[in-house]
């Protein structure tokens, strides 16, 4: 499957799983930053879109690779994206969407997400972005 492909089948179960057009197109470009460009062997061996740590009882995870989540399939891993986003948006009360993904990003650290630097963790996000989206 092709970057494009593989990009358009996570916009697709983003937006099918509540996510808007705009945020979906951040959640993409999370993703392939996350397993660069869907080729990280987390993503291959375990379906894991996010890098989303294993944990006890988790959402969707059907077992571990390492630290890492495994799931059954993609749309799994979208699942427990979104299940982790349904529990942290309370925090900050729900996304806007006019938001920039700069500000995705801010949301994403804020409630401790990745241990990367923000600015790091941007400049990787908005590479895929252009990369998928122009």
């Amino acid at each position: 499957m092709t970057l494009l492909d593989r990009a358009k089948e996570i916009f697709s179960l983003a937006i099918i799983n509540g996510f808007s057009d705009l945020h979906a197109t951040f959640v993409v470009s999370q993703a392939a930053h996350e397993t660069n460009g869907f080729t990280s062997s987390v993503f291959k061996r375990a379906n894991n879109l996010f890098g989303m740590n294993y944990y006890v009882g988790q959402s969707f995870s059907v077992g571990k690779f390492g630290v890492y989540a495994v799931y059954a399939n993609v749309e799994d891993s979208v699942l427990g994206f979104k299940d982790w986003t349904d529990r942290h948006v309370p925090i900050l009360g729900f996304l806007s969407p006019r938001n920039t993904l700069s500000q995705w990003v801010r949301y994403l650290k804020v409630n401790n997400y990745f241990t990367d630097t923000e600015e790091n963790y941007l400049k990787g996000c908005e590479y895929w972005h252009k990369k998928i989206w122009g």
